[in-house]
């Protein structure tokens, strides 16, 4: 989990409850597989939550629920 977004490349983000949809889930359940490691995402300084959208789009590529990924 990146604790601020990175600076050199933009890369486009989602709302938790975008991601969340896709996969048929809650939105807490995409900010816990954030913090798990499961989805790449960040927290703004604000306190809120974003998704990278590539991350979620490998995943769904890939066929995962997200009940299936993977945390190490």
């Amino acid at each position: 989990m990146s604790e601020q977004p990175p600076t050199d490349t933009p890369r486009e983000v989602m709302l938790p409850e975008e991601a969340a949809a896709l996969f048929r889930a809650h939105k807490r359940t995409a900010i816990r597989w954030v913090k798990e490691g499961g989805l790449e995402g960040f927290q703004t300084p604000g306190g809120h939550w974003r998704i990278y959208a590539d991350s979620v789009e490998a995943a769904l590529s890939e066929g995962l629920q997200l009940r299936t990924i993977p945390t190490s």
